[in-house]
């Protein structure tokens, strides 16, 4: 508990690894070490916490749907790091727990899974109309799932209303003195850091775009196109592309580069949440000349 409250991960996990041993796998210092083996990024060890956890508590049904739902959270970071994984499998495991009899956060939870699985697969609307159900909801989440939502906000590039949620969370927060909800409490910590990081690179690459666009235009696209393609659920990162190749053209980058952005570009700006609506409006009106500019390229390639 001394190392979790200092935030030192590693020694959290030596200390809790040495206890289940000790202990075969307590039910509280097996799930303690799936929340740590996640905070280090390491999903397919917390699976098997999890698993474990389950097994021994199959008879007690005090967690109902949440282990289960939880596994299938697991299983989607898995994914995101092995695209190879079995994504159709984990989609029909979710719609099968979704005929189940259900409590309201258990809801809420499953439709976080389903969120997850909008995003793996980009999809933009499905994305914006859950995220808008779950922000109306979300204060009857416990905490482990309330991370789950500011971890797929991160997922989303949605930085406004992270912050929003984060700030309302730690409001809220209650403190705690088991070591269960001391280390959810510092993957929730961890979460908003790496937003915090993010973001900051986010930063420092529009202030550079802003700074040389004029006298350095052609690593500036470049620079611009990468960012939106490397972060496609970013609406910021598309909108940063889509308004520097309307004010200075789009260079020398290639037709199919340019077709993907701008395809990826349009469903980001239509269904993203960062932006404000003049904003968005106005990146949509200078998508429409790009289209027209892109369109001139192709025919005169032709």
């Amino acid at each position: 508990m001394i190392s979790a409250r200092k935030g030192d991960l590693t020694s959290v996990h030596e200390q809790l690894t040495q206890a289940v041993d000790l202990t075969k796998g307590a039910h509280e210092t097996l799930l303690a070490r799936a929340v740590v083996n996640e905070m280090l990024l390491m999903p397919e060890k917390a699976i098997k916490d999890y698993q474990a956890y389950m097994h021994q508590s199959v008879t007690t049904f005090k967690d109902g749907l949440l282990l289960p739902i939880t596994m299938l959270r697991l299983k989607l970071m898995v994914v995101e790091s092995n695209r190879k994984a079995n994504l159709e499998k984990i989609r029909n495991e979710a719609l099968s727990l979704g005929k189940t009899e259900f409590r309201e956060e258990e809801h809420l939870a499953l439709m976080l899974v389903q969120l997850h699985i909008n995003v793996l697969e980009e999809d933009h609307k499905g994305i914006r109309h859950k995220l808008t159900q779950l922000i109306k909801s979300y204060h009857t989440l416990g905490p482990a799932y309330t991370g789950y939502l500011l971890y797929l906000l991160h997922l989303t590039h949605n930085y406004q209303l992270f912050d929003k949620l984060y700030r309302r969370y730690e409001k809220g927060m209650k403190k705690h003195h088991d070591l269960l909800s001391i280390c959810t409490q510092r993957w929730i910590e961890q979460l908003n850091d790496r937003r915090k990081e993010r973001f900051a690179s986010l930063q420092r690459v529009e202030k550079y775009i802003s700074r040389e666009k004029d006298t350095n235009k052609r690593s500036t696209i470049g620079i611009a196109l990468e960012l939106s393609r490397s972060r496609q659920l970013c609406q910021r990162s598309a909108s940063a592309f889509i308004n520097l190749a309307d004010e200075i053209g789009c260079g020398d980058a290639s037709l199919v580069e340019l077709r993907n952005v701008i395809a990826s570009g349009e469903k980001v700006m239509v269904y993203g949440m960062e932006l404000t609506a003049l904003e968005r409006k106005e990146a949509l009106h200078s998508l429409k000349r790009i289209k027209v500019m892109f369109n001139q390229r192709v025919a005169a390639c032709a």
